[in-house]
């Protein structure tokens, strides 16, 4: 049980990546005290700028779920074979946390949503960064099935032989 987020258009169309629940697991096995945000922390957070409509798009593909975020006015259910919208726009840069709201499995009390509403510039950063990351993460992934290629090649030709 995890949220994924893909930026379709603007500053950060292509970007994608899931988030998932970060509190440490001795926390959640009682063998730590509990942290402050326990059960809402989350290893990759929505970011998005203030100031800005932001608009998300929503579906699911197990069962029914719901992006809930209060204090962002904001609950919308995610649905398999659905798509769903909600907006918000956030006029103070700050961390926003909600949770699902659909009781949707045995996993539902960790699917927590982070949002983290930036400065525009900071924002710019992020999205250079994530770009970055994933042009680095392709051209690793490129560079391997290139090298497999031609090791498969070579052991091609020397059974030929």
């Amino acid at each position: 049980w995890k949220w994924g987020y893909d930026y379709l258009t603007g500053e950060g169309e292509g970007i994608s990546f899931l988030s998932e629940l970060s509190t440490p697991r001795a926390q959640q096995e009682n063998r730590e005290s509990k942290g402050e945000h326990y059960l809402l922390e989350v290893d990759n957070p929505m970011v998005v700028p203030v100031g800005k409509k932001v608009r998300i798009l929503l579906t699911a593909n197990d069962v029914i779920h719901a992006w809930w975020v209060p204090t962002l006015g904001v609950k919308q259910d995610a649905i398999p074979g659905y798509i769903r919208d909600a907006w918000f726009t956030i006029d103070k840069p700050g961390t926003y946390r909600g949770q699902c709201a659909e009781l949707c499995g045995k996993e539902h009390g960790f699917m927590p949503i982070v949002v983290e509403a930036v400065e525009p510039g900071k924002y710019a950063q992020w999205v250079s960064q994530q770009k970055a990351k994933a042009a680095e993460a392709a051209a690793l992934e490129g560079a391997g099935t290139e090298e497999a290629t031609e090791s498969a090649a070579a052991e091609g030709e020397a059974g030929a032989e």
